[in-house]
């Protein structure tokens, strides 16, 4: 494969990426779940398709209810995988338009994490407001994380939570823009087992 071949292999997938993007923007204003789900599929298939659909997605004014519950339901069942491919920047700029906005007051919420990551400073987005949720996640986080876990405390402002998921398995679970909190306490330390 010579230089030219490898030029024009890359100009034909930047291609693919501008009309999927075009695409998935469009699908997301109209609310064509189908076509979005079309997209979403090729996230993993197409290199950079993801990010670059999220990060126009967060430049839209606003999105149809359906495309907000598609994206609710979407990061119900593969948040985790959307967050380790895509990272949390990203999925947290492109949510403040793709989910369905946070209505509510201010939230004390808790958050099992690794050590390493609260001196980081890089939360995830998933936190509770049941402290008992947060404990079994710091726990079970202290035997993965070579510097052990740690128990989480923020008290949320509104415009830090992006949204309340759906009552589901007891978590009483919000997704948070850590961008957004103000202080983030340890209530307790955990070291590996």
């Amino acid at each position: 494969m010579t230089i030219s071949d490898l030029r024009e292999r890359h100009a034909a997938e930047s291609r693919i990426v501008r009309e999927s993007v075009r695409t998935f923007v469009m699908a997301a204003q109209a609310g064509d779940i189908k076509a979005l789900s079309d997209i979403v599929c090729q996230f993993d298939l197409v290199f950079g398709l993801g990010p670059a659909c999220l990060r126009a997605a967060a430049r839209l004014p606003h999105v149809p209810w359906s495309t907000k519950k598609y994206f609710r339901e979407l990061h119900y069942h593969d948040g985790d995988h959307l967050r380790q491919e895509l990272g949390d920047r990203i999925l947290v700029d492109a949510y403040r338009v793709l989910l369905p906005s946070y209505r509510g007051p201010a939230v004390l919420l808790y958050r099992g994490e690794g050590a390493d990551n609260r001196r980081r400073r890089c939360y995830g987005l998933s936190w509770s407001a049941n402290r008992s949720v947060a404990e079994r996640f710091a726990e079970g986080t202290s035997r993965m994380y070579e510097d052990g876990s740690v128990l989480l405390e923020t008290f949320a402002p509104p415009e830090a939570i992006l949204m309340k998921m759906p009552k589901r398995y007891g978590e009483d679970e919000y997704l948070v823009d850590r961008r957004s909190l103000r202080a983030v306490r340890v209530l307790q330390r955990s070291r590996r087992i």
